[in-house]
């Protein structure tokens, strides 16, 4: 609002050089965009800009400060929720929310102050900071200590580090009563080892979604303080896992990624920032660098007091060729107050993005506060960045600062100066919601039940095709199902001469020829010991070591054939190094819809071999074929 910038305006201008380096950066006052809204408490339009004034003692230490600050913004927040629910807090004609608040702290330990005493009255709020990675959360630590478990189940020690995790809200006394009823240890054991076959059959987000399931997760978490977004972090982890997953090889790698995650700044992958579209309805806790170019209705600056004075004497020198770094290194007092200086120039450039936040109102909670336990009642507040404004760079007690305010409000309309409130409020009530009358909503899509992964030998099986019942479970490989059928049939072939084409048929002799192929060198492969290595082959899978010069003659033949490449010299597989080939390489391939009588046609047109088999039998079929 304009009157709200305008007191900005005002503050800043106090100061001779508000940003203190005014040859780089000089104060220009800006415009308000004319909101025509105002905050109305009880009826009366309320001041723009709130000075909170701590009075009672000469001055105040960090800590005392902090949590004064902390229990008046939770207090005055309870107040505006209270009266906006009677109708006596508006924002133009529409009541305050919880989510048109905004708290504004420098670092994680503020936010989490003003979150404590906010979840005393029961008010909800959200911190966001620059890095809201979900893998920072404790839901990524719980959900560690459950793969171990999951992955070594009768290891005691994992075990009962996982169930006693929040996530299953178990007691002291839950827990002790696993210790002594063996029955109830061992049934807790096996559900575990459930939980394993899950995650090495179908991937750590099915195993994680059935222990939602069994341990209803979701009704106990909701039923929790900030359970939703407990509940969210889980699911998402499990997501980010089953990603994760997919590029890593096996469980173990898996568990020392996490292991890692949880352990390290994660930094701000766009699939690791923590989502709960909800919590925009909730009280935010912002950090101020995270605020910068939002707006927020109401603004809180409760801890705009504190500051750190540079420690290290690293500044900043502009000579002829350009800005010059300096760390001087005999800590020399000049350099570190150099340091400071600048130090406290970008405090000045923060508070600006801080008071810039508020559309409608801003509070701030201000103090004579004073670093260290001396016994001058001097305060520090002149090397913050407000204090630097209200008095005017000058050293100052708790009387300067108060003299300073009433100057402050005298001469700038919007702005109150007072003591804030220091009684904690009885907590506030949950508000009822107005559902409406419950509406069951109808599915109106379509399912697709024909799409799976199907295989060369799952649609050329001869009289195996699958029934509608084993197509309505997509995602199956029926190659396994085929090769088992045609086993199954496998009759054996009395051969008058032995030859390749009297080899016997099916999926062990097919597997058998594969392994042959795989295992050989194709540049060595000949005489004895390709004759070795036949037999051993044979032997292990339980064929007729006779056929072993059939094969011997099948291999060398193969390897002895040119093959035309299109490119240029025809090429023998004897001539290719072990470096020089890939054994197997697995591919799969989209495939549009398929009938069998379309692709028996299309075989029987093309290939001649084709034309005397059966007619393929198959169920209509899309997804991908494998090979």
């Amino acid at each position: 609002s304009s009157a709200l910038v305008a007191a900005v305006n005002g503050l800043f201008e106090r100061a001779k050089d508000p940003f203190i380096y005014e040859a780089d950066i000089p104060f220009l006052p800006v415009e308000a965009q004319g909101k025509s809204k105002a905050l109305l408490l009880e009826g009366e339009t309320a001041p723009v800009l709130h000075c909170w004034q701590l009075t009672g003692q000469p001055t105040f230490n960090r800590g005392d400060y902090q949590s004064k600050m902390a229990r008046a913004t939770a207090a005055e927040i309870h107040r505006l929720l209270t009266l906006a629910r009677a109708g006596k807090a508006l924002i133009g004609s529409e009541p305050v929310k919880a989510g048109d608040i905004a708290v504004l702290v420098r670092t994680g330990a503020e936010g989490k102050l003003v979150q404590q005493e906010l979840a005393r009255l029961a008010i909800a709020s959200v911190y966001l900071s620059n890095r809201e990675s979900v893998l920072e959360q404790v839901e990524a630590r719980e959900i560690l200590l459950i793969l171990h478990a999951c992955q070594n189940p009768s290891e005691e020690r994992s075990l009962r580090a996982a169930l006693a995790t929040g996530l299953f809200d178990l007691d002291a006394k839950a827990l002790d009563e696993l210790a002594s009823d063996e029955r109830a240890w061992e049934s807790a054991v096996q559900e575990f080892m459930e939980y394993r076959k899950v995650w090495h059959k179908r991937g750590v987000l099915a195993m994680l979604r059935a222990l939602l399931h069994r341990r209803n997760l979701a009704a106990s978490l909701l039923a929790s303080p900030y359970g939703e977004r407990r509940l969210t972090n889980f699911l998402h982890l499990g997501e980010l896992l089953q990603q994760v997953s997919s590029e890593l090889d096996g469980e173990y790698a898996l568990l020392r990624w996490l292991g890692e995650a949880v352990n390290r700044q994660s930094g701000q992958d766009a699939e690791q920032i923590l989502r709960l579209e909800s919590e925009r309805k909730l009280v935010q806790i912002v950090t101020i660098h995270k605020s910068k170019g939002l707006e927020y209705p109401l603004v809180f600056l409760p801890f705009i007091c504190s500051h750190r004075s540079a420690d290290t004497p690293l500044y900043h020198e502009a000579d002829e060729a350009g800005n010059r770094t300096i760390l001087d290194l005999t800590g020399a007092e000049d350099s570190l107050a150099e340091a400071d200086k600048e130090r406290l120039a970008e405090d000045l450039r923060l508070l600006y993005v801080a008071l810039t936040r508020g559309v409608y109102a801003t509070w701030l909670g201000l103090a004579p506060v004073r670093s260290g336990n001396g016994k001058s009642e001097k305060t520090d507040l002149h090397q913050t960045a407000i204090g630097y404004l209200l008095q005017k760079g000058e050293e100052g007690d708790a009387a300067t600062l108060a003299t300073a305010l009433s100057a402050l409000a005298e001469d700038l309309p919007g702005v109150a100066v007072g003591e804030p409130s220091l009684t904690r409020p009885a907590p506030l009530p949950a508000e009822e919601e107005q559902l409406g009358e419950p509406r069951v909503r109808r599915f109106g899509g379509t399912l697709e039940r024909d799409w799976w992964i199907s295989s060369y030998s799952g649609l050329a099986a001869q009289g195996h095709g699958h029934s509608k019942g084993v197509l309505a479970n997509p995602g199956f490989d029926d190659e396994v199902v085929t090769e088992a059928a045609a086993l199954a049939t496998e009759e054996p072939v009395q051969a008058p001469q032995p030859s390749i084409f009297t080899f016997p048929k099916g999926a062990r002799p097919g597997t058998l020829l594969h392994s042959l192929f795989e295992t050989i060198d194709f540049e060595n492969a000949a005489g004895e010991p390709l004759a070795q290595h036949i037999s051993t082959l044979l032997a292990q899978d339980g064929f007729d070591e006779s056929w072993a010069q059939v094969l011997q003659q099948q291999v060398e033949a193969v390897l002895e054939t040119p093959l035309e490449t299109g490119f240029g010299e025809p090429l023998r597989l004897r001539d290719l190094a072990p470096e020089c080939k890939q054994v197997e390489l697995e591919f799969f391939l989209p495939m549009g819809r398929v009938t069998a009588p379309a692709l028996t046609a299309l075989c029987q047109q093309h290939d001649p071999l084709s034309r005397g088999n059966k007619p393929l039998s198959f169920a209509t079929v899309q997804g991908m074929l494998k090979g």
